[in-house]
């Protein structure tokens, strides 16, 4: 499965009517993603895609489309131990490296404030 991380835009200014614009988001996303197969879930604020190998350029394409949100992700599941972290880096960064691409950056958000590193360390 590939999960993307799906950033909603304009929402956190609604205030009380918050949870009907997300239940719009998440229907509207649905909606594009239909027959893909993939799952929409959301946790603190945030859309996970999840979607079947073979359905990204379906995915994406429906990201793309989708009215109400900042941007979107591709990301890379990892245990939260800085071991299992720092591994899912260096194998994202060898993969880059295969197709040719020399450098990437690492954007962290620790929602967790219990894993060891802060946002900057990571």
């Amino acid at each position: 499965m590939i999960t993307y991380l799906v950033k909603p835009g304009e929402l956190t200014l609604k205030g009380g009517n918050r949870k009907s614009f997300e239940n719009v988001l998440h229907r509207n996303l649905a909606v594009l993603l239909k027959g893909s197969g993939a799952q929409v879930s959301s946790r603190q604020g945030r859309f996970f895609v999840r979607c079947p190998e073979g359905m990204e350029g379906k995915a994406e394409s429906a990201l793309n489309r989708l009215i109400g949100i900042t941007g979107w992700a591709k990301t890379v599941i990892a245990e939260k131990t800085r071991e299992d972290v720092c591994a899912a880096c260096v194998e994202e960064a060898r993969l880059l490296w295969e197709k040719g691409i020399k450098t990437f950056k690492v954007e962290a958000r620790r929602t967790d404030k219990s894993f060891p590193l802060d946002s900057y360390q990571i």
